[in-house]
């Protein structure tokens, strides 16, 4: 039996879920949203092989015939047997003898039958449609050697999904003087720019998020929770500002109590490859075939290799709300989809074939547009870099101990000098970092940052100091003071 995940808009229980297992029809995991001796378990297949009165039977048939041939499967509903269940937690996950309850999960099963490549009757997976399939010639010999005890010949794919709730608790921690005494230096009393610059903080680990994560939650489902804390802390800045006019009426200790705490819904997709000479190997194989010298249908082969559907999940890595982004439209062939604004949540493409690549068009809130060729995959994650965005980091942490403040101001320039991009910045207190998210209409860092600062001195004779001009070519940008 193999175990994997199947598709990419879903997630794989045995990579995300606590103790997670299969036992025979049975799949188990520890919901963290529920007390430590509480575990989960559903249904992973159905009763293909089942006892009556005392002897093992399925509901599993083969039919042959001179043309074609015909599977009728029955699965009776039997319930899952929970002593082995428990017996299993005890002994390979919590080692002890604790008294644990079971919860049972929905989980909806579908099955399909397929055969081994280089055997004549090799195919894609074939699904049962009210519980029968129809099969060729070929195939009915194949499957006949298998249930007759030949291994690696034919199998059954189960796939069972089920949902699981993830929780995330996000609280946000800052120095908020801080935070407040930029709002007022980059005049930023709107609810937008309030919000633009709460992201910016964040990218800059001002404000710092601090995750508490129950069933492993996804990054979008984090991302969300993030998002969720941003909007509840913005009125409150906002109306706080209200209130104040310049730096000085900032309070030192001002304090905001943000936390956030949401359940979400995540889907998860289990499959499982059963080799049908192990499955069936407990009942007589006369029992399982038989044969009718009526011609049955025999269905047109299905290709060896045919025409795979291929799906390309696209997601963004960073907030979007950083870089003022208006909207993010995905090219593929002759086909087109737009990512939903103002999140961008991801979309999964679908093509039939293979595709070499995608085309990303992104249009920004000046209307300015930059797009990028990327190459298709299972999963593509959009990095800033990807569509022409960098952030520039100024960072004075080492001037903390000999400055009282330090302001300054910085230009970008492109390597053409076609892009000329104006900022601002300041420290005290706190705060001795800041981010500055810029866009370069380039995959690749291809200009430089001139800039020039002055500061104030802590000494008993305040001093000022000016750095005069300097350039960088690097994103990162660390404060010297020459003395």
């Amino acid at each position: 039996m193999n175990t994997t995940s199947a598709d990419s808009d879903v997630l794989n229980p045995a990579q995300n879920l606590t103790d997670f297992f299969v036992l025979e029809r049975a799949l188990g995991f520890h919901d963290q949203t529920f007390p430590p001796a509480c575990y989960s378990y559903g249904c992973a297949l159905p009763a293909i092989v089942y006892d009556e009165c005392g002897e093992p039977t399925s509901g599993f048939r083969l039919t042959t015939s001179p043309a074609g041939a015909k599977v009728t499967l029955i699965t009776p509903l039997v319930p899952l047997d929970t002593a082995p269940i428990a017996h299993y937690i005890h002994t390979a996950i919590t080692h002890s003898d604790e008294a644990i309850t079971l919860e049972l999960i929905p989980t909806k099963t579908a099955l399909w039958l397929y055969f081994a490549p280089g055997n004549q009757g090799a195919s894609a997976p074939i699904a049962f449609e009210n519980g029968q399939i129809a099969l060729t010639h070929a195939q009915g010999v194949v499957l006949t050697d298998a249930i007759q005890g030949t291994p690696g010949r034919a199998f059954l794919l189960a796939k069972a999904a089920f949902t699981v709730f993830a929780r995330v608790t996000v609280s946000l921690q800052a120095n908020w003087h801080d935070v407040l005494v930029q709002a007022i230096r980059q005049q930023a009393r709107t609810a937008q720019a309030v919000s633009a610059l709460l992201y910016q903080q964040i990218e800059a680990r001002v404000i710092v998020p601090v995750l508490q994560c129950e069933n492993a939650p996804s990054w979008q489902t984090q991302q969300k929770a993030n998002d969720a804390a941003i909007k509840q802390l913005t009125p409150m800045i906002v109306n706080t500002l209200k209130n104040v006019t310049t730096v000085e009426d900032v309070p030192q200790d001002l304090s905001y109590r943000v936390t956030y705490s949401e359940s979400y819904p995540q889907e998860y997709l289990l499959e499982q490859s059963y080799d049908m000479a192990v499955l069936l190997r407990d009942i007589p194989a006369a029992t399982l075939i038989s044969f009718t010298p009526l011609p049955l249908p025999e269905p047109e082969p299905t290709p060896d290799k045919p025409t795979e559907k291929h799906t390309c999940r696209v997601s963004l890595g960073f907030n979007a709300a950083t870089y003022r982004i208006l909207s993010i439209e995905l090219a593929w062939r002759d086909r087109k989809k737009a990512m939903q604004w103002p999140s961008f949540p991801a979309l999964t493409l679908e093509a039939e074939g293979d595709v070499d690549d995608i085309n990303v068009t992104v249009t920004f809130a000046d209307y300015s547009k930059f797009s990028a060729r990327l190459a298709w995959a299972a999963n593509v994650t959009l990095s800033p870099q990807d569509i022409g965005l960098y952030t520039v980091v100024f960072n004075a942490e080492k001037l903390q101990a000999e400055f009282k403040s330090i302001s300054g101001s910085a230009t970008y320039y492109s390597e053409n000098q076609k892009i000329k991009l104006p900022f601002s910045f300041s420290f005290a207190n706190q705060q001795w970092k800041i981010a500055w998210p810029i866009n370069i209409a380039s995959q690749e860092w291809n200009g430089w940052v001139e800039y020039r600062w002055q500061g104030k001195i802590s000494a008993f004779i305040s001093k000022n100091y000016d750095s005069g001009v300097q350039k960088s070519i690097v994103p990162d940008i660390e404060l010297k003071y020459i003395k």
